[in-house]
């Protein structure tokens, strides 16, 4: 297990997603070689391992890594533990992206209590259980829920000089619900903050992408079209670098499609919402209600183009 994560690490930040699974896997063959796959360690490789499956969207294999993970910890009858926490707390946000949101906040509660009954409230692994709590909430309209979480995060990480990364999530967070709430120069400023310290960060954070959209909507819905563009287009640039074209990529090219269509650019506008079309239904299929969503909106496109013609 020397140096793995490490070499994770660089992988990850070269985009080379073939060699992150690679890696992944090799490690995981070694450790059953050593151990017969049945320790802690194991358990942390195959967490890795569906954590990479669910930033590319290949998301009936990262559930299954993740079951097996939490199998080997219950094994090892470590279910009361921070490791077992973190894969429940990482497996919710698997059940989030693919829209399960009542399951996701179920199992990310439980986090919260594995994590509060071990005395772990102080620490990353607790603010990133509200950090993703506050998205959830989010998703299922709770947005008094999702502030006091995404606040409550911040309020514990902005006392700690290495918590940078759940920092700029909870500003980036907190941008979003008042975006919501339409308090429109509020969630510029906090999304701006969240810029920021992913700017000062040494290392490219594989989370910027998601504080340059929410600012790309903010800058939007100010009919500031050419910034928002640059917004999403460094948005869409990023995802593609670290995870290829995942579920957050097609939502960024549907993005953009909008912008190039209030700009009067119907060619450009088509193109990237194809993109994001081709991308949807190879992740959640043809007719799925996502992919259904992204084909109507493509057909509006293109029928304006065609009457402007």
């Amino acid at each position: 297990m020397s140096g793995i994560f490490e070499t994770l690490d660089r992988l990850y930040a070269s985009g080379d997603n073939a060699a992150v699974e690679t890696t992944i896997k090799n490690a995981i063959d070694t450790q059953f070689l050593l151990t017969g796959g049945a320790d802690a360690d194991s358990a942390s490789l195959y967490n890795e391992l569906a954590g990479f499956y669910r930033g590319v969207s290949r998301y009936d294999e990262s559930a299954a890594a993740f079951d097996r993970a939490l199998r080997i910890f219950e094994e090892l009858g470590m279910e009361g533990t921070p490791g077992y926490a973190s894969v429940q707390l990482n497996l919710a946000g698997l059940y989030r992206l693919q829209g399960r949101h009542g399951d996701a906040v179920e199992l990310f509660l439980k986090a919260k209590e594995l994590l509060e009954s071990a005395e772990r409230e102080d620490d990353y692994a607790y603010a990133s259980v509200l950090n993703n709590l506050a998205l959830a909430y989010q998703d299922m309209g709770k947005l008094d829920d999702a502030y006091d979480c995404a606040l409550r995060a911040f309020e514990f990480m902005s006392k700690s000089a290495s918590a940078e990364h759940e920092v700029a999530t909870s500003y980036n967070n907190l941008a979003a619900l008042a975006l919501n709430a339409g308090r429109d120069a509020e969630a510029e400023d906090l999304a701006l903050k969240a810029i920021s310290v992913y700017s000062r960060m040494p290392d490219e954070n594989v989370h910027h992408a998601a504080a340059l959209t929410t600012l790309g909507a903010i800058l939007f819905r100010k009919r500031n079209y050419e910034s928002s563009l640059e917004a999403f287009t460094q948005a869409l640039e990023l995802t593609e670098r670290f995870f290829g074209k995942n579920a957050d990529y097609a939502a960024t090219e549907r993005n953009l499609a909008s912008v190039y269509n209030a700009l009067g650019r119907r060619e450009d506008a088509v193109a990237h919402q194809r993109s994001a079309l081709d991308a949807v239904e190879r992740i959640f299929g043809r007719d799925s209600e996502r992919a259904l969503a992204y084909r109507e909106f493509l057909d509006t496109l293109a029928d304006a183009g065609s009457a402007q013609n």
